[in-house]
């Protein structure tokens, strides 16, 4: 009985370790001040923001900007 319930266990955290392994939903990032959503962009990954914490920037009094973006012509857009 005891092997049968640790077997059961086992068979269930395998299948929930799978799961986790897929990229696509909506994930928080790090910080927990931001969510992204993943999805299948025809076989690659795409993310987009779809809320965070503070929706303005302090400093512009606007939605922030991808001041990040490694495109300097993108830095620009909310």
């Amino acid at each position: 009985m005891m092997r049968t319930a640790g077997f059961a266990l086992l068979a269930t955290l395998a299948g929930t370790s799978a799961y986790a392994a897929d990229p696509m939903g909506a994930w928080f990032n790090e910080d927990k001040d931001g969510i992204i959503q993943i999805v299948d962009c025809g076989g690659a990954l795409c993310g987009t923001v779809v809320w965070l914490k503070n929706a303005i920037d302090p400093a512009t009094g606007a939605p922030p900007a991808d001041k990040k973006n490694t495109d300097p012509a993108l830095r620009a857009r909310p």
